[in-house]
């Protein structure tokens, strides 16, 4: 098929503006239980990597979740 039917259906564009941005798990990481479910699932893996970026995904979670919750004076 010649180029311009491929543009023609699919439009020239659309392949060209997705964008995306990288996954963060601490933002999926809301409630004490989501923490404990996500880190059960990395300690059966046995990986002290993965355990590791875990860590630190829930460290961040905990700091948006400070961020979200408003201080009292």
């Amino acid at each position: 098929m010649p180029d311009s039917v491929f543009k023609h259906y699919l439009g020239h564009k659309c392949m060209t503006e997705i964008k995306t941005r990288p996954f963060d798990a601490a933002n999926y990481l809301e409630t004490d239980d989501d923490i404990a479910e996500y880190l059960r699932v990395v300690r059966e893996a046995n990986d002290q990597q993965l355990l590791a970026a875990a860590l630190s995904d829930v460290a961040r979670a905990e700091q948006k979740a400070k961020r979200k919750t408003p201080t009292t004076q």
